[in-house]
């Protein structure tokens, strides 16, 4: 791994690739790790808080991976639904990497103006610019965000 995205880990127990490349060093197993736990436990939920109030949910049907931005839960910080949306934007694309979630996948945000589209879109292409998988489709007519992933080969 040469580039990691934004807010993800990396973990090795090889001491100097850890910190010639920026990863956390282990000593020990991993699963002996409250961080380590908690990414893990983090990668089962449904529901993703957001830093600042809203969640996103994660939920996986045969045909797609759907993701849906709620602004109505978690402490009201006076954010906006733009601003929540660059946040979901983030979270979402970190979820999709982490998770590996591979197929169609749709983001429903909330709904915004076509010009703050662009925005969302922006910071989708940028965390998606490294991973050869990825086919991002934009905005569907009904303001679905859409990208395709490539499934695994057997």
């Amino acid at each position: 791994i040469d580039r990691v995205p934004e807010g993800l880990r990396v973990y090795s127990n090889e001491p100097d690739l850890a910190r010639e490349r920026g990863w956390t060093h282990v000593e020990d197993s991993l699963y002996h790790m409250e961080d380590y736990r908690q990414d893990l436990e983090e990668l089962n939920k449904v529901q993703v808080p957001l830093e600042g109030g809203g969640l996103i949910r994660i939920e996986k049907t045969a045909a797609l991976t759907s993701i849906d931005v709620d602004s109505s839960q978690g402490p009201d910080q006076g954010l906006t639904p733009e601003e929540i949306n660059i946040l979901a934007a983030k979270k979402a694309s970190q979820q999709v990497l982490r998770r590996d979630i591979r197929g169609m996948v749709v983001i429903d945000f909330i709904t915004c103006d076509p010009d703050k589209r662009k925005d969302l879109e922006k910071i989708l292409a940028e965390a998606f610019q490294e991973d050869p998988q990825a086919i991002l489709y934009g905005f569907s007519p009904m303001g679905l965000y859409e990208l395709v992933r490539k499934r695994k080969e057997k």
